[in-house]
């Protein structure tokens, strides 16, 4: 399964990466999916369970840095 999450805002989505992309490989390791960013989006690959239980989690994230600004 592929789900495909579009950030609007830049500031965002270097803040959800992390620095070196650390939040991405936490990520990654913790759904066991594939987790790609790139040009404002962040790709998530794998079982269909694991996709969905990361992009919930990627979700959440984005709504706490919209709320901290």
């Amino acid at each position: 399964m592929e789900e495909i999450i579009e950030l609007k805002n830049p500031e965002h989505f270097r803040i959800l990466l992390g620095n070196r992309d650390k939040n991405l490989r936490l990520i990654r390791n913790a759904f066991a999916v594939k987790a790609v960013a790139r040009d404002g989006r962040v790709r998530l690959i794998g079982e269909k369970e694991d996709v969905i239980r990361a992009k919930s989690l990627v979700q959440r994230l984005l709504a706490t840095i919209a709320e901290e600004g």
